[in-house]
This record gives structure tokens, sequence and C-alpha cells, in this order.
């Protein structure tokens, strides 16, 4: 039973932790059919005729099967993905938003004032991470996503998302250069894509690699120190004329 004194957070996706922090994460107002009875793989349908195809991770299987009913529709945490096989949207649902309900849903104080609170209609994507593709003739781009490695001993790994739209300076004009760059995009659902609304460019990706030695030009020899030995100019033969007789 949720604690009456708590005030509800206004909305399942917090403020990022810090300028760079990648993520992908949406909040879907919709209805879950499995493919079979309590199935971890299905479809989502959305309040806006949206369908896309979705599988439940670990911890939502069980609590479908013990707290929530899906004969309606819910507000759900969504993680969206390209899948690479096909080029579709592809959902992992996460959680379900109904803190009225649920205790997790709730905190201490509220927070998260920077974005709106949920709308039926209305589905809401935050993603960040690094620009990789963009196409300006078909209004298309896709962001590079990279996970956090577990254990963090690990390689990290990356998935991307594709999202419709075209990317924009803050003057409003066509950013004609927006690949390696990190960008900050709030997106929404339109059936089955994500279709940007705003985005910011936060600055080029930063890389690091090995260090490379400053090029040296080789010195010749000479008092410098320098262990290369001089170069002997060939001496040219000195052979004595044979003398002709004369008969």
């Amino acid at each position: 039973m949720p604690d009456p004194s708590l005030h509800p957070r206004q909305h399942p996706i917090s403020a990022p932790s810090h300028p760079k922090q990648y993520r992908a994460i949406g909040l879907v107002y919709g209805r879950y059919y499995p493919s079979g009875d309590f199935s971890q793989r299905g479809i989502l349908t959305t309040e806006t005729g949206g369908i896309v195809e979705s599988v439940l991770l670990g911890q939502m299987f069980s609590l479908l099967k013990q707290h929530i009913s899906l004969d309606q529709p819910h507000f759900w945490v969504v993680y969206p993905r390209l899948r690479d096989k096909d080029d579709h949207l592809h959902f992992q649902l996460a959680g379900i938003w109904e803190p009225e309900k649920l205790g997790p849903g709730l905190t201490s104080s509220p927070t998260d004032q920077t974005i709106p609170p949920p709308q039926i209609d209305h589905p809401y994507f935050s993603i960040r991470g690094e620009v990789v593709f963009v196409s300006q003739a078909r209004k298309t781009l896709i962001v590079k996503i990279r996970q956090s490695p577990k254990p963090p001993s690990k390689r990290p790994l990356f998935f991307k998302v594709k999202i419709h739209g075209v990317l924009k300076n803050a003057d409003g004009t066509v950013c004609d250069r927006p690949l390696r760059h990190f960008w900050d995009i709030q997106a929404t659902l339109q059936k089955d894509q994500l279709i940007l609304e705003n985005a910011t460019d936060l600055g080029p990706m930063q890389r690091r690699g090995p260090a490379r030695k400053p090029f040296r030009k080789k010195q010749p020899s000479g008092d410098n120190g320098s262990s290369h030995r001089p170069i002997k100019k060939p001496v040219p033969s000195q052979t004595k004329p044979v003398k002709r007789r004369v008969f």
C-alpha cells in the first residue's frame, strides 16, 4: 500500500545525471497482447493506432502474473531499439507507470519538473547519444547508444535507434554537420515510427585513441650526437693509362 504522505513523481523518466548521459527510454500508453499465455513476446498497441513488436524483460514477466491485468491499457516504460534484421522499431517493456497502485512509482519529493506530466495521446521518448547517420532527403537519422557494461570491467555494448525528422541548429536552420556529435533528442511515436520533436546539439564526441609520436625528420651526422654514420662518396677508380707500342 503506497504511503499517502509521499508525493508521486510527475514522470517516470528522470532528468539526465550528467550532460552526456547515453539513454533511449520512452513512455507509451497502450495495451500489451502476448503471443501466447503470459508469453514474454508479443505486440504493444497504442491509443494512437501504433502496433510495435515488444518483449517483456525478466522483472516485468513476474509482475504481470501477480499484479497487472492485461485486459486494460497501461503506461508502459519502454526501451526502443532498431532491429537490424528488418530495420523496424522494437520495444523492450521495462516497467509500468502507475504510482497510485504501485509503491515503487513514488518518491519523497516532487522531481523532474522539466518533463511534462504524461499524456495518454502523446507518447514521450528521450534519446541521448551519438548521431552516426543522417539522410536529409528521407528525413531520417540514426543515433548510437552506449550501454553501461555489466560488470564494468567488460567492454560497453552499443545499439541504435532510428528517428524520423531533421536536425536543426539553435537558430532554426538545418544542421549541415550533425555527425559525430552528441545530441539530446525528444521524440514521440506515430504508428510504428519515432518522430523528432526537439533536439539539442551537446557538442562533438571526444575520440580516444593511442597517442602518436610526433614525426621527426632524420638529422645528418655531425656534432649533434646523431648515431647515423656519414655516407661515403664513391672514390673514382685511379687506373694507370696503358701505353701502346708503336712498331
